[in-house]
């Protein structure tokens, strides 16, 4: 907005010396030592009496910038245009790119508000445009500025939101969830956030994922390693301890259903089976282009459950094995008496 009033001020300045600026009022230097550099509120004032129609717009020139070039640059010597133009603002009528025939770098434009982005050259002295670039003003889908609503004519080199300074970006929803929409209903492209976008390796927020023809729900899809700093939390309807509930009291609250069995009742079941008791069999897990999708807390679960069998069975088997030296010991004091 600064910049905007420092270009309408020109104008209106140039209402006392020319005839090709017009005015719907009088132009009167009555702001000294006021902020404002100028204001065209006062006389204009629905409020009061005046018409609501009346006044109220500020027409611009208009000009093509992807034919625009800057006349008078040898006057750039930091004295009579002291800013090199940063901060001059225009309607553009064109469609497509400024020229490169007087800055470096190049700006794809649609019809709407442009300004002259020239800072370094006022840092300078203002003695240069080779640096400026001209940027759009208010929400575009051209360049650097994004409509909240929605965008069009975006493509891969403008299709960005962010920062190239070194400060935390944040998006921030009050109580409800940030989501991403895309038309594609493919698991490769389906909602997909994109954290790090090496060739395999990415962090997708997936709605859908079908395994083997059978569709499930995930929160998150890594392709890829992926680091915890401080490891994975997840939650579970049990816990192991029912093994030492059933294995001391022959049940258990926890999980009513568990049976604790003896070596030979595990031997019977693995001969019979072809895997453990009370872990998911090869048959019951599903199958994807990438190998088995495994759930890694029921099978933590099942993994300390065994844990745990094999202590009892290794507790008793050493007591048992106790009582079998102590009774080695005392047959062979009794023979050598």
């Amino acid at each position: 907005m600064k910049k905007i009033f420092i270009f309408v001020g020109i104008i209106f300045s140039l209402a006392i010396y020319s005839q090709g600026v017009l005015t719907n009022g009088s132009v009167a230097p009555n702001l000294t030592a006021r902020n404002p550099f100028l204001d065209a509120s006062t006389s204009f004032d629905t409020s009061t009496s005046g018409s609501n129609d009346l006044g109220k717009g500020l027409v611009f020139p208009r000009t093509d910038l992807t034919q625009f070039q800057f006349v008078s640059l040898d006057e750039l010597d930091g004295i009579s245009l002291p800013t090199a133009f940063d901060g001059m603002v225009v309607y553009n009528t064109g469609t497509g790119n400024t020229s490169t025939a007087q800055v470096t770098t190049a700006t794809a434009v649609t019809p709407g508000f442009y300004y002259f982005s020239n800072p370094s050259s006022v840092n300078q002295g203002g003695t240069s445009i080779a640096g400026g670039q001209w940027k759009p003003l208010g929400a575009t889908a051209t360049g650097n500025f994004w409509s909240i609503g929605g965008n069009t004519g975006v493509t891969a080199a403008n299709a960005k939101i962010g920062t190239t300074d070194n400060v935390l970006v944040q998006m921030i929803s009050n109580g409800n969830s940030i989501q991403t929409f895309g038309t594609s209903t493919t698991d490769a492209a389906f909602r997909k956030v994109v954290i790090n976008p090496n060739a395999s390796t990415n962090v997708s927020m997936t709605k859908t994922k079908t395994v083997t023809g059978t569709a499930y729900d995930f929160a998150l899809e890594v392709g890829g390693k992926a680091w915890f700093e401080n490891g994975i939390v997840t939650s579970a309807s049990t816990y192991p301890d029912y093994v030492f509930d059933n294995y001391f009291t022959g049940k258990s609250t926890v999980n009513p259903t568990y049976q604790f069995k003896s070596l030979a009742e595990t031997e019977k079941f693995i001969k019979e089976n072809n895997h453990l008791p009370g872990v998911t069999k090869i048959d019951d897990l599903s199958k994807g282009g990438n190998g088995y999708m495994i759930d890694a807390t029921q099978l933590s679960i099942q993994s300390l459950e065994k844990i745990e069998e094999l202590y009892l069975h290794t507790i008793k088997q050493q007591k048992e094995i106790d009582a079998l030296k102590a009774e080695l010991t005392e047959l062979k004091t009794l023979l050598k008496k």
